[in-house]
């Protein structure tokens, strides 16, 4: 008797290409569905073919990502060294300004009268419009 041979399509195996494409794919969030349309495959052959990159995609792809930019951020790359500092490393920037009074505490507007309030409102003002390191008047007296 004669041996049957086997039906169906061949097992598929696939490239260390596809294997990176796929690990790619898991660390932009694609679904396994989305994925197995990819390889025109479907979504259990795709679980069993590339087991180890759905696992670990996201973690191989983004620690090369942070090692590039661990990279720039040595070879002097401002933006990348303040990217660092600030999620990394505890910097932030803050906008925070506090007008304070003559004794040192914050001054309470709503107890101004509406005259003082024109002249911290003119006071403020001058101060955002005077040219960095003083006014030009004072050059001007010398």
């Amino acid at each position: 008797m004669a041996r049957q041979p086997k039906r169906g399509r061949p097992p598929f195996i696939p490239t260390k290409e596809q294997r990176n494409y796929c690990r790619a794919m898991v660390a932009c969030g694609m679904s396994q569905a989305e994925m197995a349309t990819v390889f025109h495959i479907n979504g259990q052959t795709l679980r069993k073919a590339f087991k180890a990159e759905l696992k670990d995609g996201e973690t191989v792809v983004m620690s090369a990502v942070k090692g590039k930019l661990v990279q720039k951020a040595m070879n002097g790359d401002n933006a990348c060294m303040f990217f660092l500092l600030k999620t990394r490393g505890g910097w932030r920037e803050t906008n925070n300004h506090q007008l304070l009074g003559r004794d040192g505490q914050p001054i309470n507007f709503d107890s101004l009268s509406p005259e003082s309030l024109d002249q911290v409102i003119f006071a403020l003002r001058a101060a955002i419009n005077a040219p960095a390191g003083g006014s030009d008047e004072a050059e001007a007296e010398d």
